[in-house]
C-alpha cells in the first residue's frame, strides 16, 4: 500500500491509502491553523481504518506543488520524516497527480527527500497591513 499526503489546501488534511494504484480509503480532516497538530493522528486513523500498519506500507507519495508556504512545508516535512524512519520510497508528486520525483527528490546524505515547490516567497510574521507597506 501506498500512503499518499496532501496538505496543499491550508485549512485541511487529506491522506489515501493506494492499493494497487487504486484508491482504498481516503480521510480528509478539516484543520484550519491546526495542520501539524493534527497531521499524524490522522494518518494514524487512516491507518486503523484501513486495518493495516506501517508494516504494510510500501512507499510514500506527497504533494509537492501548490497551496500555501506553510501547509505545503507540514506535508513535505512530515512525508520525509518518516520516510527516513520506515525507510520506505518517496515519491513527489503535483497536486495534479503527476510524478514530478525527477525535479522534486533531492539526496540528501544517502536518502532521497521531497523538496516543496512554493508558488511565491514566504511572508512568514508580516501582518497583511506590514506586507503592503514593504511593497509601497
Amino acid at each position: 500500500m501506498i500512503l499518499k499526503i496532501d496538505t496543499t489546501i491550508s485549512e485541511t488534511i487529506k491522506i489515501t491509502l493506494l492499493k494497487k494504484e487504486e484508491i482504498f480509503l481516503t480521510k480528509e480532516v478539516l484543520a484550519p491553523r491546526a495542520q501539524s497538530e493534527k497531521l499524524l493522528p490522522t494518518i494514524f486513523r487512516v491507518l486503523e481504518d484501513a486495518k493495516t500498519t506501517w508494516l504494510d506500507l510500501s512507499g510514500l507519495e506527497v504533494v509537492v506543488t501548490g497551496g500555501s508556504f506553510t501547509s505545503l512545508r507540514i506535508g513535505v516535512l512530515t512525508a520525509n520524516a518518516l520516510a527516513y524512519a520506515l525507510k520506505l520510497p518517496l515519491q513527489a508528486i503535483s497536486a495534479e497527480g503527476e510524478n514530478v520525483s525527477k525535479n522534486n527528490l533531492k539526496k540528501f546524505l544517502n536518502y532521497k527527500i521531497a523538496v516543496p515547490e512554493y508558488n511565491g516567497e514566504p511572508n512568514i510574521g508580516r501582518t497583511k497591513k506590514r506586507s503592503k507597506e514593504i511593497l509601497s
